[in-house]
């Protein structure tokens, strides 16, 4: 009995933070206390009549948690993608994020107490005004996360088998910077990022918000959309066909502005996991 303890012990813990729950939220979703969720992570064995609730909330089966069975890596990617449909729509992303996020600390050489400090996400709370971002950097591929109060986002890569950027796409390239670039166009693309998903804007609004002249917006926008930074369509008013800007459909340029901002920021804590050093320090 001591050793199907011990084994159900490290399995729900292990399940828990791969969720990237706490034993606060995972009692929660049960229905008991949190000293409950403590004492079944020290070797104590719950009623069984809750062990299909635990294992349904941690996205494996009941012979897992007991040792019975070694989970199916074959059937994660299937787990995964069940547990997160079910959920309610504005809980998704959460989950999604969670389990992402777990996945880009087991790409990196950190240490095993690395990276069950950064699997237990309430570990993760710097000082006032700072933030983690995480690097790993390997032949193998390169990953980076970011934890902040504001900003959380995950980037995850394999290694391309070409990892030089084509000739030929060199101006394309440097033209998409040199557009970004323009304090007229970043004022226009930031106010428009800033806009609910499907909310559109005329160049009116836009004017008055950001303070550039209707006719500099008029012309910026149409240069922004050419390039596909926005999306420009027609609607139909009293006086006539008028153009209306949405800028959140699309989520690269947010991507690329999030990623940009680690550049400039001071105030986050880098953590890099590589072999040669697995230790937090300030960038």
């Amino acid at each position: 009995m001591d050793r199907i303890n011990d084994i159900f012990a490290k399995k729900i813990k292990t399940c828990r933070r791969n969720e990237g729950l706490t034993q606060a939220q995972l009692a929660e979703k049960l229905h008991v206390s949190t000293q409950a969720v403590s004492r079944w992570e020290k070797g104590g064995l719950p009623d069984i009549a809750m062990l299909n609730d635990i294992a349904d909330c941690l996205s494996v089966s009941t012979d897992y948690l007991l040792g019975r069975q070694e989970q199916d890596t074959e059937d994660i990617s299937e787990d995964i993608l069940k547990n997160i449909s079910r959920l309610p729509k504005e809980e998704r992303f959460e989950k999604a994020y969670a389990y992402a996020w777990t996945s880009v600390i087991g790409t990196s050489d950190a240490s095993d107490s690395m990276k069950n400090m950064l699997a237990s996400k309430d570990s993760l709370k710097s000082e006032e005004g700072k933030g983690y971002l995480m690097q790993s950097v390997m032949p193998e591929g390169f990953a980076l996360g970011e934890m902040t109060k504001e900003s959380r986002f995950l980037f995850l890569a394999p290694a391309p088998e070409k990892p030089d950027i084509p000739y030929s796409a060199q101006d394309a390239y440097i033209s998409c910077f040199k557009i970004l670039s323009d304090p007229v166009n970043f004022r226009i693309l930031s106010f428009l990022l800033s806009k609910p998903v499907d909310k559109v804007v005329t160049s009116s609004l836009i004017a008055d918000r950001t303070g550039i002249a209707q006719s500099q917006v008029d012309r910026h926008c149409q240069i922004l959309a050419r390039h596909h930074f926005l999306e420009c369509r027609k609607i139909e008013d009293e006086k006539g066909d008028i153009s209306v800007y949405n800028g959140t459909k699309k989520p690269w340029l947010a991507a690329i502005l999030i990623i940009l901002s680690n550049l400039i920021e001071d105030d986050i804590i880098t953590l890099r996991l590589t072999k040669q050093n697995n230790t937090p320090f300030t960038k």
